[in-house]
């Protein structure tokens, strides 16, 4: 086979099965932004009867982003323009799923972001988010997640997860429950006593004191759920 032809060969499998897979992970998508406008129209009712200062809201970002805020928290949801395969000690390789069909292993992701509210309220540009989850679509339309507490074993099941509107209710919902019982805690106080003029000065005006939920908090990858 000379070298064009394997080109042409890869073009027509590799090629072709990532197009397939950014489509799929962007009808994941659409659904995605359709149960997060019904939640948070719902949620509205039911917090409308309990506490009206309790503010939830939907917002669309544009074909790759979505946000829902509810209280003092917000999900931002980014879809990932392009399509990945894993390393290879990860543990998809070795799914019966991945190994019957190798091509199944190419997936789109969607990424799960907590920030707090008054990060984006006040512009505080210094505050930092957390990834909390990631969902990854294959051109099956399959779906496992990545993610931290049950998010990184309630969904793992690769082989019979398949898109939609129920199931990617579950996945949300459980990163909003997760959301909520990551409390604030506060920086630490050796790590805050010394402050410069220019900062007390520009405090008032954006806040630049660094805050999140966890500093430090990092995600390490949890994946021994994955079936």
């Amino acid at each position: 086979m000379s070298i064009r032809q394997d080109i042409f060969e890869s073009l027509k499998s590799k090629t072709c099965l990532k197009q397939d897979v950014n489509q799929r992970t962007i009808e994941s998508f659409a659904i995605v932004k359709e149960v997060l406008q019904e939640i948070a129209s719902e949620y509205k009712t039911f917090l409308n009867e309990v506490d009206e200062r309790v503010v939830v809201n939907y917002k669309d970002h544009g074909p790759y982003g979505a946000s829902l805020g509810f209280g003092g928290d917000i999900l931002l949801f980014q879809m990932h323009s392009n399509v990945f395969s894993f390393e290879d000690s990860h543990p998809i390789h070795k799914h019966s799923y991945v190994t019957q069909k190798s091509t199944r292993a190419y997936c789109g992701i969607i990424n799960v972001y907590n920030f707090l509210s008054d990060s984006f309220k006040y512009n505080r540009k210094n505050d930092m988010g957390f990834l909390i989850s990631r969902i990854f679509v294959n051109q099956e339309k399959h779906l496992f997640v990545e993610g931290k507490d049950e998010l990184s074993y309630k969904y793992a099941d690769f082989s019979t997860q398949i898109v939609g509107k129920d199931l990617l209710t579950s996945i949300i919902e459980s990163s909003i429950k997760f959301a909520l019982d990551f409390d604030l805690y506060t920086p630490d106080f050796l790590k805050s006593q010394i402050v410069t003029v220019a900062e007390m000065q520009q405090l008032s005006k954006d806040q630049k004191t660094v805050t999140s939920k966890r500093l430090g908090f990092r995600m390490s990858r949890d994946s021994k759920g994955l079936k």
